[in-house]
């Protein structure tokens, strides 16, 4: 049996080039073994009413291949959408639009469908409605009924929107998590030994 006598390094202590090694090595440790999203998807949903949806569950995929996105499923729309939507009407009267904000009721779906999961994942189901809809005479009711499908595409495109958005601060943690310096300040905190070839001595064990 012979004894061995290793010289180790802390990473700080190693050169200049055997470092970035170390760092190229490591560039994915911290977004393949932990929840690194968690923080960012928990606040969108948790804050996602100020945008309009009541979110109940996110998913995504990234961040270099055909198809990656992120999506999320909802279980209500916010008035206030309508009420956007209603004064983007150039074809409404300033009264009727005020009727409209007080009368119209809107409530709403999302659920995700498909094997993707980007904005267009998505199986939306709205409803345009008015609080005593059996009092509505029915040229009325034909004229709320108009806006239906205009509704609908407004919605859509606001949700599109919104998911992209996600995709984005996604991307954008998923960037810093990876970088240079993140890995590096990770490496540092970690205060693994490494051998001058870099090797870490947990790996020699």
């Amino acid at each position: 049996m012979q004894e061995v006598i290793l010289k180790v390094y802390s990473f700080t202590e190693l050169a200049e080039d055997i470092q970035k090694k170390v760092i190229e090595k490591n560039r994915y440790i911290e977004v393949q073994f932990n929840n690194w999203y968690e923080g960012t998807t928990e606040d969108f949903i948790s804050t996602s009413e100020e945008k309009g949806f009541k979110a109940t569950k996110t998913y995504f995929t990234g961040f270099s291949s055909q198809g990656d996105g992120a999506m999320f499923e909802y279980d209500g729309i916010e008035d206030f959408l309508l009420h956007e939507f209603i004064d983007e009407q150039k074809t409404i009267s300033p009264m009727r639009k005020k009727w409209f904000k007080s009368q119209a009721v809107v409530s709403g779906k999302g659920k995700h469908q498909g094997h993707y999961h980007h904005e267009g994942c998505c199986y939306h189901n709205i409803y345009l409605e008015f609080k005593d809809s059996y009092s509505v005479a029915p040229n009325i009711a034909d004229w709320i009924g108009s806006f239906d499908e205009e509704f609908e595409r407004f919605i859509i495109s606001r949700y599109q929107g919104i998911a992209k958005e996600l995709y984005r601060d996604l991307e954008k943690d998923h960037d810093n998590l990876i970088s240079d310096e993140s890995v590096k300040e990770g490496l540092i905190a970690n205060e693994n030994s490494y051998t001058q070839e870099g090797k870490n001595v947990n790996d020699l064990v």
